[in-house]
């Protein structure tokens, strides 16, 4: 668990969390019943967000990455057969504003972003991830393809590719995903919108920026509230939080277990060996050294050591199947883990043998044998 937590801790979201704030409104419809009039509100927002000190890039999305709520949609692809309606390719779609990709740090691969020209009075166009380009074009290049999300529906030009994000979790593999500029197209259930405020600052500093946010959105609409802050990081490390949980406890359980062991064999043996001390009294008063005599009881202890590792091993390998599913990055029976495990017992038992067996011999032969 802790070799696979950390595994975790490593893996690139596809998004840069340092130094992002984000904050979520929510326009209702019986006051802003126009999805124009919602667009020019959120664009107006936007810029006075953007023109807080300290603020360097102000992007917005209709969904955050690490968060599972976000529409879908299916797809033609320009050139290929209409595949049955129960057998279209869906794809999760995200309508944004032109700096989203500055403001989460995404990376684009190919092609541009969306800017100011992107309008519901020009071509339609998409951004595509990675996962998409591939899944869907292979090693073509997807620039300048065309996708329609009917048949009598105006065709959407792939004019950027955007580095893949882990949007459903850190221990998920990457799907594919289209973005939209939220200026060109409008549903209803944009009426949604996360600002993400890009500052590199840290995040104690970027709470202290909710004052201004909250005064820009007081001056915009003084009855609209804040539905969620948070920071990105905030978002990565709460995405992990199941992970985390199972972690604290598998893992107090199994220093429970190695502790209970390590107590239990160092006992058992040391105790043994203590009961021989009229025997290694008896071969000293025949001749034999204490080196000899330590080695061999050292010897004869280790081989029911290690027979009880070698069970030990087989019982994990049978059981930590079970754990696979909280695994991440790791086998159940990953080689490093178990070897280290065997190496923390093999020593604790090692020690148990070692130390009662050298302090018997330094006793006085003559009185180790007249003891009962």
């Amino acid at each position: 668990m802790l070799n696979s937590f950390w595994r975790l801790l490593q893996v690139d979201p596809g998004f840069n969390p340092r130094g992002a704030l984000a904050v979520s409104f929510y326009l209702p419809p019986s006051r802003y019943p126009d999805i124009q009039q919602q667009e020019q509100f959120y664009g107006e927002l936007e810029e006075k967000l953007g023109a807080i000190p300290g603020v360097r890039t102000v992007g917005a999305t209709t969904s955050l990455p690490l968060n599972t709520n976000e529409s879908t949609g299916s797809f033609l692809v320009e050139g290929r057969a209409a595949p049955a309606p129960g057998e279209r390719t869906l794809m999760p779609y995200r309508a944004i504003s032109p700096d989203y990709f500055r403001a989460t740090g995404i990376a684009l691969l190919k092609g541009r972003a969306f800017d100011e020209r992107d309008r519901a009075e020009s071509t339609p166009v998409l951004v595509i991830n990675e996962t998409m380009a591939r899944r869907i074009w292979s090693d073509e290049n997807p620039l300048g393809r065309r996708i329609a999300f009917a048949e009598d529906g105006p065709w959407h030009e792939v004019v950027g590719v955007a580095a893949d994000t882990k949007h459903y979790g850190l221990d998920e593999p990457a799907r594919g995903a289209m973005y939209a500029p939220s200026l060109q197209r409008t549903w209803r259930w944009m009426s949604w919108r996360t600002f993400i405020l890009r500052t590199g600052q840290a995040q104690h500093s970027l709470l202290a920026l909710l004052p201004r946010v909250r005064n820009e959105l007081k001056l915009a609409d003084a009855e609209l509230p804040i539905h969620a802050v948070d920071t990105l990081d905030a978002q990565v490390a709460g995405s992990m939080a199941a992970n985390r949980f199972s972690l604290i406890i598998l893992g107090a359980f199994a220093d429970a277990a190695l502790a209970l062991a390590s107590i239990g064999i160092y006992g058992v043996i040391a105790f043994a060996v203590g009961l021989r001390s009229r025997e290694m009294g008896l071969r000293m008063a025949l001749g034999a050294s204490r080196a000899n005599v330590v080695s061999l009881i050292v010897s004869q202890a280790m081989k029911k050591v290690w027979l009880g590792l070698a069970g030990g091993l087989v019982g994990a390998v049978l059981l930590t199947r079970f754990l696979a599913s909280s695994l991440y990055g790791v086998e159940p029976t990953d080689a490093t883990t178990l070897l280290l495990a065997t190496i923390v017992l093999a020593t604790v038992a090692l020690g148990a043998v070692y130390w009662p067996a050298r302090r018997a011999t330094r006793l006085d032969p003559m009185l180790a044998l007249r003891h009962e």
